[in-house]
């Protein structure tokens, strides 16, 4: 299994708050084969020196820095293109893992012969202090049950490579990971696994797009949109999403 290798993609800005523990839970992987790709959009604050300070102690964290800020999109988008492993994981420069989160996830991909696995989280709050708060997955997920909610933690997620690069991401002033899902689901016939075990730590930051509840509807109504639904079916999985979000964070 170790000769399978993860190409970890992190996309930063302003983000001195949390890189720290967002690093120190990659580099307590219990899988050995990965590579850590940090692709800063023109921070303003400390968190290339802090990510320069985890260089000069692993040889495989890559650092990408944009002289512009282009976006989360763009930032990941970026991170695909010079990754080197056979499969993407995404974490978010605010959000954590659990050690047993990589080696988990390959043996699921390699025992199901999957191409994309996802996990359970738990959620942390602004300070990095644990709420009770927890999200289970489903086993499985297919496109019209994710229209009624993104149950794809994007910072829990593993893919094939061949795939993010075949549906790059877009639209980041919208939804750009559920539209990423969506796509891929739409389009292609994959299987799917999700870990029901939380591995993934999931940070409610006052920056978090889930904080402000109107305008993330908003921006759900308009991926809608955007994927081709029509008024009503978009108004309709609005409503899905809307009584299915209230019970995940409540």
């Amino acid at each position: 299994m170790d000769n399978v290798k993860v190409s970890i993609i992190i996309p930063m800005y302003n983000a001195e708050k949390y890189i720290t523990d967002c690093l120190n839970s990659v580099f307590n992987q219990t899988y050995p084969n990965y590579e850590v790709i940090v692709i800063d959009d023109n921070s303003q604050d400390q968190s290339v020196s802090l990510v320069q300070t985890f260089q000069t102690q692993h040889d495989n964290l890559i650092l990408l820095r944009n002289d512009t800020n282009q976006g989360v999109a763009t930032a990941r988008n970026l991170g695909i293109q010079q990754a080197t492993g056979q499969w993407i994981a995404f974490l978010d420069a605010d959000d954590m893992w659990l050690p047993e989160k990589l080696n988990q996830q390959i043996n699921a991909l390699q025992t199901h012969q999957a191409q994309l696995c996802y996990t359970s989280q738990i959620f942390y709050d602004d300070d990095g202090k644990p709420t009770k708060k927890k999200f289970l997955v489903k086993e499985s997920i297919d496109y019209r049950s994710l229209l009624k909610q993104n149950l794809i933690c994007l910072s829990s997620a593993i893919i094939k490579k061949e795939l993010c690069v075949k549906y790059p991401f877009h639209h980041a002033n919208l939804h750009e990971d559920f539209i990423f899902w969506l796509e891929i689901l739409r389009h292609e016939k994959i299987k799917t696994i999700g870990l029901i075990e939380p591995l993934t730590i999931y940070r409610l930051t006052k920056q978090s797009k889930t904080r402000n509840k109107f305008k993330s509807l908003i921006m759900t109504y308009r991926t809608y949109r955007h994927l081709g639904l029509n008024f009503f079916q978009a108004c309709y999985y609005l409503l899905c999403y809307i009584v299915n979000g209230v019970k995940k964070y409540h």
